[in-house]
């Protein structure tokens, strides 16, 4: 797995590739846990190039949903396919994170949102 992160008009946007699961979780843990440090923070991540989230993945995302809630702020995922968008949407993960078609609609539509 890799991520790289860029800030657009005051959003974090993560871009991860690979796989997110048990092996590459620990460190995306880690870094969402800087992206959420802010009150009031949002943040973006484009799983574009995501291969494939296992049910750890989709722990590490509550948690950081969770975590940016406690402080009044936002996540959004964005340029979901294939499997990981058939995985995210049989766990009901798409009612509870907002999901766009890319960035540039995500990041757009977190600065509607406030």
């Amino acid at each position: 797995m890799e991520i790289s992160t860029t800030t657009q008009q005051g959003i974090t946007v993560a871009k991860v590739t690979g796989r997110l699961d048990s092996v590459t979780g620990v460190e995306f843990e880690e870094k969402s846990a800087e992206w959420t440090e802010e009150d009031k923070a949002k943040v973006v991540i484009d799983f574009s190039e995501l291969e494939y989230i296992s049910s750890y993945g989709l722990r590490s995302l509550l948690a950081m949903t969770k975590a940016l809630n406690e402080k009044c702020g936002r996540l959004a995922i964005c340029g979901i396919s294939g499997l990981v968008e058939e995985i995210i949407n049989v766990s009901g993960f798409d009612t509870i994170i907002p999901i766009y078609d890319d960035v540039h609609a995500a990041v757009a539509a977190e600065l509607e949102n406030g």
